[in-house]
């Protein structure tokens, strides 16, 4: 059976937080915001996630839940960027991404620049000049 990628529901909401738990990310489900969140299920199985927590103004975070699948690169690629598009159309323009569940990180991880980022640059960038 394929894997599907899905908003994360209310009524997934528990399922999603057991999924996480049982990989080492620990999460409270009333910090949790489905708006920027997405499950990738196989059949009715989760394999990955992709949960965002609330955050003051416009910023959030967004975990990375990776279980022990096949092929992992192509999948976390897919829900990051996925995740990403709907934080930007949230209005979000800071985000902090951290990844759980996988010692060995997806191959394009860091030429995606998804690591190592620079919280405390400016909204507009490091290069941008204020208008």
């Amino acid at each position: 059976m394929p894997v599907t990628i899905s908003q994360l529901r209310p009524e997934g909401l528990q399922a999603a937080v057991d999924f996480a738990k049982s990989i080492g990310c620990t999460l409270e489900p009333d910090t949790i915001d489905p708006q920027v969140s997405l499950l990738a299920k196989d059949g009715e199985t989760i394999v990955a996630a992709v949960i965002g927590m609330h955050a003051a103004g416009r910023s959030c975070e967004l975990n990375v839940c990776l279980s022990k699948i096949d092929e992992p690169d192509q999948l976390t690629s897919e829900l990051v960027n996925k995740a990403l598009m709907k934080v930007h159309g949230a209005g979000i323009r800071r985000c902090r991404i951290s990844h759980h569940g996988r010692d060995d990180l997806p191959a394009d991880w860091p030429s995606a620049n998804w690591t190592e980022q620079d919280s405390s640059e400016s909204e507009a960038g490091p290069d941008s000049e204020a208008a």
